[in-house]
């Protein structure tokens, strides 16, 4: 339970700075020592996040969660 309230807050923190319209369509997903999940509606923007993932890890880090690495998974469409 903790684990997913750390991913909704990390998400809080990412999305100002994410462009209009993009942040509708990410989730939080799963967090672990290994990795945080971003889910994503559609593999455009998977792309953008991953151009983005530089800025986004280092606001992480400016608000005290260095790590682990984001990564970003595509949500079927049943999601």
């Amino acid at each position: 339970m903790q684990r997913m309230r750390d991913s909704k807050a990390r998400l809080s923190v990412l999305a100002p700075l994410l462009p209009p319209g993009l942040s509708d369509g990410i989730r939080a997903g799963p967090l672990d020592e290994t990795a945080w999940v971003l889910l994503v509606a559609h593999s455009a923007s998977a792309a953008k996040i991953r151009q983005m993932l530089p800025v986004l890890e280092s606001a992480l880090k400016a608000h005290g969660w260095p790590g682990p690495p984001i990564k970003i998974k595509v949500r079927g469409r049943r999601e």
